[in-house]
């Protein structure tokens, strides 16, 4: 459903003074198309343990963006007849939306496929959009009071400003997390956002030193895990 949500955000953004109605619909269909095609592959994905190696292969690529992007340009040239070259540029806006918005949560993504089946992940956002569906809850009264088309536009960039901020708010507290962690010796350490703006948890783990003159088991290496969740006020 965010997908969906940052499609027509993305059309809501466009300047549309110059369009017709058949072009508009074009630009809205290549931009809503383009934020939700990458799911394709839950027709196909296989349910159990599984799954997220089945979803958010391929289809959610870098390497598929422009192929989408291409398809989206030429479905707009076959049923609306219409021809611009900013619909593949909006297209391909639309799907590097849904890549790199899967690629910022807990559960990643094969931004590198088929060239490696590595999933990508950052953890900063959380798998729920809830934080964008409450901008954009905002914003809908406004979008209702307001009639006229540049003032409308002007909101949708509001959302996307609002997006970006948050955004940066995240990564910035994510890297500082991360950042202390390291510090205190952690090596492997995996962060997954909370609902809430700041909050986050985290998984981390380092390997201890044997200790000498002890006995066998005491000699033996072990490690150590950390678990928690942080309010951003909490380390501050």
């Amino acid at each position: 459903m965010t997908h969906t949500l940052f499609g027509v955000a993305l059309y809501g953004a466009l300047k549309k003074t110059d369009m017709d109605v058949k072009t508009k619909w074009a630009f809205f269909g290549a931009a809503v198309g383009s934020s939700v095609i990458p799911d394709i592959d839950i027709q196909w994905a296989r349910a159990g343990a599984d799954y997220l190696m089945s979803h958010r292969g391929i289809t959610h690529s870098l390497a598929m963006a422009p192929v989408w992007a291409g398809m989206f340009s030429l479905l707009a040239r076959i049923v609306f007849r219409v021809k611009d070259w900013r619909l593949f540029l909006t297209a391909f806006a639309g799907v590097l939306l849904h890549i790199v918005s899967d690629w910022t949560n807990a559960w990643g993504t094969g931004l590198l496929e088929p060239f490696s089946p590595r999933r990508y992940a950052i953890g900063i956002i959380p798998n729920k959009g809830y934080v964008f569906w409450a901008m954009a809850a905002v914003i809908v009264p406004f979008l209702l009071l307001f009639r006229d088309e540049k003032r409308r536009t002007r909101l949708f960039r509001v959302f996307w400003g609002l997006g970006a901020l948050y955004a940066g708010f995240q990564l910035a507290h994510s890297a500082y997390v991360y950042a202390d962690l390291k510090n205190d010796g952690f090596e492997r350490i995996a962060i997954r956002a909370d609902r809430y703006p700041g909050g986050l948890s985290y998984y981390a783990k380092k390997a201890l030193k044997p200790r000498r003159g002890g006995t066998s088991s005491e000699e033996q290496a072990g490690s150590c895990v950390s678990t928690g969740s942080i309010r951003w006020t909490s380390k501050l």
